[in-house]
């Protein structure tokens, strides 16, 4: 029981010093992180999240069933590997902390003392000193109502990470919300490259996106991830075509993305940024880019 306690112990410190990082990296966003750089934040923030859920409980848990059993026989407190695990614990805080003071008076004589370096470096600091200050009043068995108090808190401040974790990361349903969209939009800049690469074969765009499907090659293209209707197309002239979705919410600012209205031989938005609902993309093929493949040959069937 004493091991499982430590290890509980160390998941919910890591799973919470994992949360409050992520909430610091939502919260002052980095502008060299793209929309997937940030998508990337909330998503290891809910991994934190469900590591906490887990680990937190469990270790509550052990405690009492460790107090418990203190109180039956007062002798299993000299046990010999409880000792060692709570030197152990009182070691590793002790070398954290010191690292963490460390780094930040580096950081400070480096003149990189950021707002987000310092709460991280609090953060830290926070859960290294209060694993320190418990296991050494439980070396000294000074377990009274102000380390119960200290247990509330803790657990409130615990409970309260949660709870702004899931607000700022989102919630289940806003994340399948934009994991479909993302899968809408791989699906259209997916066909894209094929309708391109059909004009260079063809030397026009195909009629509708069934002419696109090749068992040959193995392609088919996709469908709505949701609805399985196929995804709207059109063309207005020799080289510009349309593209349609039906999206679930409008697409997040990107600060690190530049607009084009033309990239990689495309005129059209090339950030693939949309409304909720149904939205086009209208894009022309630049034809000075792409070269028609005078070399393609038709196969035509053999009957």
């Amino acid at each position: 029981m004493h091991l499982a306690s430590i290890v509980a112990l160390y998941g919910s410190a890591i799973s919470f010093l994992v949360l409050m990082f992520q909430i610091i990296n939502i919260w002052i966003p980095d502008i060299t992180l793209d929309y997937y750089g940030s998508r990337s934040a909330e998503s290891a923030a809910r991994g934190a999240i469900a590591g906490l859920v887990v680990f937190f409980p469990m270790f509550i848990a052990s405690l009492k069933m460790l107090s418990r059993s203190y109180q039956e026989d007062e002798s299993r407190k000299k046990i010999h590997i409880r000792k060692w695990l709570l030197y152990f614990t009182l070691f590793v805080t002790a070398f954290v902390m010191a690292g963490d003071l460390i780094s930040l008076i580096y950081n400070f004589l480096e003149g990189d003392l950021t707002l987000k370096f310092i709460l991280k470096v609090c953060s830290v600091f926070f859960v290294a000193l209060v694993i320190f200050w418990y296991y050494r009043r439980e070396l000294k068995d000074l377990v009274d109502s102000k380390t119960k108090y200290a247990g509330i808190v803790v657990s409130c401040i615990v409970v309260t990470s949660v709870i702004l974790g899931v607000l700022l990361a989102g919630s289940p349903f806003k994340e399948r919300t934009k994991k479909l969209d993302d899968r809408r939009t791989n699906d259209l800049m997916m066909i894209q490259n094929y309708i391109v690469e059909y004009w260079q074969n063809k030397g026009k765009l195909p009629e509708n996106l069934s002419m696109l499907n090749d068992k040959l090659r193995n392609v088919i293209i996709p469908q709505d991830p949701e609805t399985k209707t196929e995804y709207g197309y059109g063309i207005k002239n020799g080289e510009t075509f349309i593209l349609c979705g039906v999206f679930g919410e409008k697409t997040e600012n990107d600060p690190s993305s530049i607009t084009s209205p033309y990239f990689g031989g495309i005129y059209g938005n090339t950030t693939w940024s949309h409304d909720a609902g149904k939205y086009c993309f209208e894009r022309t093929i630049d034809k000075d880019f792409f070269k028609k493949n005078i070399n393609a040959v038709e196969v035509k069937p053999i009957y």
